[in-house]
């Protein structure tokens, strides 16, 4: 348990940060997530002695200040995480954590691979030109290129057009997995990087 001082301090962090920070009593969070859709159960277990709990729109964030914290102290100890509808249960998950990436960070490396070719999961895709043989081009390649590659899924853009891509805030582009395909018409890249985060999401599960 943090003593007094630590515990201001952890909270005066905590609020700089965007994160709401509440002692809690076991029973009290056990009846609320029991009352709650979300499926807390993988975490009850770890309901027991002092707990207190972080909130944060950034799933990593309360993970980052933990460790930045423990380089003064020994505590806080993390007993378990939710985060996008997974638990994590144990301290030695927190590094594991602080590497997992928010939605807004998500939006800024799809953004980056939207305009850079060949990444691993995501690939951009360089067609032959702006017509309908090229774009069928395109998408046969693509189709092939996540077969051989072993891919979860690709997103292929046209690079070669002048009103999107490179040198436009907009890009169109086309999501292709296994089993399901679908097109994002021309947006701007920022919206698109939403689109683009979303359908990773769902095909995650």
């Amino acid at each position: 348990m943090l003593d007094a001082v630590s515990t201001s301090n952890l909270r005066r962090a905590s609020f700089g940060k965007g994160i709401k920070v509440a002692v809690v009593k076991n029973t009290v969070l056990k009846r609320a997530m029991d009352a709650s859709e979300k499926d807390f159960n993988g975490l009850y277990d770890v309901l027991k002695g002092n707990t207190s709990i972080m909130l944060s729109e950034a799933g990593n964030a309360p993970a980052k200040l933990i460790k930045e914290f423990r380089k003064k102290s020994k505590k806080p100890v993390l007993k378990g995480a939710w985060i996008e509808e997974s638990v994590y249960v144990g301290d030695e998950n927190l590094d594991m954590l602080t590497a997992i990436k928010s939605k807004e960070e998500l939006i800024g490396d799809v953004i980056t691979l939207l305009q850079s070719p060949a990444k691993n999961v995501i690939s951009a895709l360089q067609s032959a030109g702006g017509n309908i043989a090229g774009l069928l081009k395109t998408l046969d390649y693509a189709r092939g290129k996540l077969k051989r590659k072993g891919l979860d899924a690709i997103v292929a853009n046209d690079v070669s057009r002048s009103d999107v891509g490179f040198n436009s805030d907009n890009n169109e582009a086309w999501w292709i997995s296994a089993d399901t395909s679908k097109t994002f018409s021309i947006r701007s890249k920022t919206q698109l990087a939403r689109d683009i985060v979303a359908a990773i999401t769902e095909q995650l599960g």
